[in-house]
């Protein structure tokens, strides 16, 4: 398995192809490194790790730059 994130448009898929998987499918392409994952993985520091039918699960270590005015971590 290897876990890629987009560094282009052109690294994502496009239209067609995610509209021909189901989402069990996409996520399972990403995770098994066929399709690039969203830069916004790098951008947070999470990837995903597991995914199964009903679940999905990414892991991540939030840094500095997730910290909120309040100090503590965006997110949900």
């Amino acid at each position: 398995m290897t876990l890629t994130f987009a560094e282009t448009l052109d690294d994502l898929p496009d239209m067609a192809d995610l509209l021909s998987r189901s989402g069990l499918d996409f996520m399972q392409a990403v995770l098994r490194g066929e399709l690039s994952g969203p830069p916004i993985g790098r951008t947070l520091g999470f990837h995903l790790t597991e995914v199964a039918e009903g679940r999905v699960v990414f892991e991540g270590s939030p840094g500095f730059n997730t910290t909120n005015p309040m100090r503590g971590t965006h997110g949900g």
